[in-house]
């Protein structure tokens, strides 16, 4: 059998592993979508800072649990195409699959129980609630939640991940390929070529399964 070229694969969710962007879709159902949406797209492009356009979107749409667990069930209903099987090629064939994304709990940990991906390669960021489950705020502390965030958590990470590719769609990702030994920018749901011009490889194809001759030996 031929060696894997890589032990670890990460994942960004939204607009990577799924075909939505996870709270544009709660700002649509609360009326507020052209609004969110637009502070997405600069965060994603990296004209503005993560940071800043968190807190604006949270405050904006302030998810209750119940909205977020709706959110984790549009992801599985959103799943970018190829992305079960590559998961599951990725798993048999001996490589660790994890999750590392901005978005929240418990939309996130929804998706890796779907996509049988172990919670303890699962890294996301946290809401608050107050006894109600209404919406009381968020980790701001997180560093999932800022810029360069995705980079401290690899680095962390990185002796039990060992050689690892990581593949996203946004500035934020970007941000990480110099803590990895492969970043795939992944246009295939959305371009953005700021992303296309920092990746190591870049893919427009919409099924994920593009990333495999990448990974595999």
């Amino acid at each position: 059998m031929l060696k894997n070229k890589f032990d670890s694969v990460v994942f960004d969710v939204d607009s990577t592993l799924v075909k939505i962007e996870g709270l544009d879709f709660i700002a649509k159902k609360k009326g507020k979508g052209p609004e969110i949406e637009k502070i997405t797209m600069d965060a994603m492009n990296g004209n503005i800072l993560m940071e800043g356009a968190m807190k604006a979107k949270m405050e904006a749409i302030a998810p209750n649990y119940q909205e977020l667990v709706d959110m984790g069930h549009a992801y599985i209903k959103n799943l970018t195409n190829g992305a079960r099987e590559v998961v599951d090629i990725l798993k048999q064939n001996g490589i660790k699959v994890w999750l590392i994304t901005g978005n929240f709990q418990p939309a996130v940990g929804i998706l890796a129980k779907h996509l049988k991906i172990d919670n303890g390669c699962v890294f996301s960021n946290i809401v608050y609630f107050d006894e109600q489950m209404n919406y009381k705020g968020f980790d701001q502390n997180n560093p999932l939640g800022k810029n360069g965030g995705k980079s401290q958590i690899i680095k962390k990470f990185k002796k039990e991940m060992k050689k690892v590719v990581f593949i996203g769609d946004g500035s934020t990702d970007a941000e990480a390929k110099n803590e990895v030994d492969l970043f795939i920018g992944f246009g295939g749901v959305v371009l953005r070529p700021k992303v296309q011009a920092i990746a190591d490889i870049y893919l427009k194809d919409p099924n994920l399964k593009a990333i495999l001759p990448f990974i595999l030996g």
